[in-house]
């Protein structure tokens, strides 16, 4: 509907409208994955994200999505050559720092570069079997420590970003079967009601969802449903933003058959 508001301020006889109905969500799936394969920097979140779009480019994708075509050789090579990027920047301890293995620990980044390296794994990409098994011990060590670390990344509000990178790691441990339940539901219990957007209790309620507890996980996937995040949020720390955490929300529904309607009350992110 185009509301007549919308035309105050034109003389009528000089508007025209158009509206255009399609199949297909009005994405630039060539721009996008230009800028991302030509962004001149990088450091640990760039990196990453320039090469995790790479393992589902397979050339099948790419001809459904129309983009010009990277051949297979090139398209191997480029996710080669950023798993050793991304091994330049792990720590001793299995974490990742964002210039180099040296800095300070990048703790939601390091689940964000473990879900990376798990998909590109089952993609068939050859990823360094030390690198991941380090990656995924420092995520269980996320976990099992109740204390905060010292060099926790600044945050606007650090309560969310403490169980952010804590729901983020159980998600990823959960998806190879390495997540304490009874830890999960610790999280769940104290520290979920923190959470400024619905992500991350999403993260979670999943990760529950695949050690077993469907009960605990409806129950956190109705609270996540409805924490939908704000369009100018604070800073929080896990590079989110609105449009980021929709899309993550519900590619997540969608991949783990989530019905986010089933028994539940309307909410924006079903509209």
């Amino acid at each position: 509907e185009i509301d007549q508001q919308m035309l105050e301020g034109f003389i009528e006889s000089t508007v025209q409208s158009k509206l255009t109905v399609s199949a297909k969500a009005e994405i630039d799936m060539q721009s996008q994955m230009s800028g991302l394969l030509g962004y001149p920097y990088g450091c640990l979140e760039q990196t990453s994200s320039r090469i995790y779009p790479l393992i589902f480019a397979t050339p099948d994708k790419q001809r459904l999505f129309g983009i010009k075509p990277i051949s297979e050789e090139k398209r191997i090579d480029m996710i080669n050559k950023g798993l050793e990027r991304l091994a330049s920047l792990q720590l001793r301890n299995g974490g990742f720092s964002l210039w180099n293995n040296k800095g300070n620990e990048e703790h939601w980044l390091t689940a964000y570069v473990a879900d990376f390296l798990v998909n590109a794994r089952d993609m068939g990409a050859q990823v360094p079997e030390e690198m991941l098994s380090k990656t995924l011990n420092r995520l269980q060590h996320y976990l099992s420590r109740s204390s905060r670390f010292y060099n926790e990344r600044w945050s606007n509000n650090p309560n969310h970003y403490y169980f952010a990178y804590k729901a983020y790691a159980a998600y990823v441990l959960s998806k190879v079967n390495q997540a304490p339940l009874g830890t999960l539901r610790t999280l769940a219990k104290n520290h979920s009601k923190h959470a400024e957007s619905g992500l991350s209790q999403l993260h979670l309620a999943i990760a529950l969802k695949n050690m077993g507890d469907q009960a605990s996980s409806n129950t956190l996937a109705d609270k996540a449903l409805q924490n939908i995040p704000k369009a100018n949020q604070r800073y929080l720390g896990d590079y989110g933003s609105q449009i980021r955490d929709l899309a993550m929300m519900i590619h997540l529904l969608s991949e783990h058959n989530i019905d986010a309607t089933k028994d539940r009350k309307s909410t924006r992110l079903n509209s």
